[in-house]
């Protein structure tokens, strides 16, 4: 199971939040130039490393939005970041393609982008996939 593998698990798993459209769901070498327009959600996979038993990496899921008139939309923030935080809390298992995978929330924050003009949640997920 490569990094784009774990792109597309993720996808899946950002568009079933909800949170945003399918269209408005980026992996990091898609993700537009220029001010975001709009609610979207990107998706940074970090290279897993081998371990005894596990291929073990993080995954960044970020939901962004822009400002308004130069300052965040905070209830929208707070609304995202509850969801983020109760879809991956818990630990979720499944399989691709013959292989078998974990990911689950590490860590969450809030974080502003203020040249760009936004600001957005960063959930912060383990990905492991079998390695046995």
């Amino acid at each position: 199971m490569g990094t784009k593998a774990i792109e597309k698990v993720l996808i899946k798993a950002c568009e079933a939040l909800g949170l945003v459209p399918l269209s408005r769901i980026f992996v990091t070498d898609d993700f537009p130039e220029g001010n975001v327009a709009s609610d979207c959600m990107v998706i940074h996979v970090k290279q897993p490393q081998r371990g005894d038993y596990f291929y073990r990496g993080f995954v960044e899921v970020n939901f962004v939005t822009p400002d308004e008139e130069g300052r965040a939309k905070h209830e929208r923030l707070e609304e995202a970041e509850s969801i983020l935080i109760r879809a991956f809390k818990y630990d979720t298992v499944g399989e691709w393609e013959g292989d078998t995978y974990r990911y689950g929330l590490y860590s969450y924050q809030t974080l502003a982008e203020p040249d760009a003009g936004y600001h957005y949640v960063n959930a912060r997920l383990t990905f492991e996939i079998l390695n046995i």
